[in-house]
């Protein structure tokens, strides 16, 4: 999406103020995470500027936002912590949930919600886009804004690793924290918990999250050796690693 519009996500030093990408040392904020109430209030945009703008959102389902981005910190910040801590800001997440250094990720705990109103009225935005149909929504922008029709299909700063369904990652703990942490979410773009365990998933279950995926990660960065003959093992058992 950055990439799109004219941003550099690969170098965003010094702060690229004219798209609105990179980290503020002023107001200690990533531009690029910003809510509209924040842009306006600290002046990065003029209410004018913001009237006359076309405006769409992109919005995930709560739990597979979550688990995406529980990963994506895990491998891109090297901390290792539970689930529970990286959505309370707790154990290895506390500084950069809390601290508001360039180091600082508690944005992206931050409720889509938020988003979608501005001085405690609704936005009014040109089009919603939902991720789980990402493609075709993005094709609407596209044709309401008249752009080339490969406009958005440039990929760059993706993941190379995909991963599996988010409903494979939930036992009922993690669900119910994601459940109080982003209710409002919930409750206002209708989202629901896909579940897509089959009954071989539930019985592997335990085994496979024998060890949780932020002490997968730390062995692997630590103990390459183990790592490798844990996996080779797991592969032999039919676990999923």
């Amino acid at each position: 999406m950055e990439h799109a519009f004219g941003v550099n996500v690969h170098k965003n030093t010094p702060t690229d103020y004219e798209h609105l990408f990179g980290w503020c040392p002023q107001n200690k904020l990533f531009l690029q995470h910003a809510t509209p109430q924040q842009l306006l209030d600290l002046g990065y945009i003029s209410p004018e500027v913001w009237a006359a703008y076309y405006k769409f959102i992109i919005v995930r389902n709560p739990w597979s936002r979550a688990y995406s981005d529980y990963y994506w910190l895990i491998e891109n910040s090297k901390i290792y912590g539970s689930f529970e801590e990286y959505i309370n800001g707790e154990g290895g997440f506390k500084e950069i949930m809390h601290k508001t250094t360039k180091r600082f990720r508690g944005d992206h705990l931050y409720p889509q919600i938020d988003y979608f109103f501005m001085h405690g009225k609704g936005i009014n935005y040109d089009q919603i886009v939902y991720f789980e149909n990402l493609n075709t929504g993005l094709d609407l922008v596209t044709q309401q804004l008249v752009l080339p029709r490969d406009f958005f299909t440039h990929r760059v700063n993706t993941s190379s690793k995909k991963l599996a369904h988010y409903s494979l990652f939930y036992n009922n703990k993690r669900k119910r924290l994601v459940e109080e942490k982003f209710k409002k979410d919930i409750s206002f773009l209708k989202y629901q918990f896909e579940e897509r365990k089959t009954v071989m998933d539930k019985i592997k279950l335990p085994f496979r999250y024998q060890f949780p995926p932020t002490y997968k990660s730390k062995f692997k960065y630590k103990y390459p050796k183990l790592a490798a003959f844990y996996k080779g093992f797991s592969g032999i058992l039919g676990w999923r690693v």
